[in-house]
């Protein structure tokens, strides 16, 4: 995989389990990784520090992916990170 510096990751579930190891490769190849958890906080930090551990920067916003506001609270996280949308 080629360079991600300076390109922003929005990961859906990246927070735990299967999205926190995707989270963390991102991260690892550059990327500033905007992510979300759901319940409980204490996962989200600490996919913030693997990401960190790996050299990246991660913003994780709380929130449940079936509510509309808080997808466009993830979208706007990520756009705010110098994301784009597409």
């Amino acid at each position: 995989m080629k360079s991600l510096e300076g390109q922003v990751a929005l990961v859906a579930g990246g927070g735990r389990d299967i999205g926190r190891a995707g989270s963390v490769a991102l991260a690892a190849k550059g990327a500033t990784v905007v992510g979300n958890y759901f319940n409980p906080e204490v996962e989200g930090k600490a996919t913030a520090a693997a990401i960190a551990d790996a050299g990246g920067d991660a913003i994780l916003v709380a929130g449940a992916m079936p509510k509309p506001a808080d997808v466009a609270h993830l979208g706007a996280s990520s756009l705010a990170a110098g994301g784009e949308s597409r």
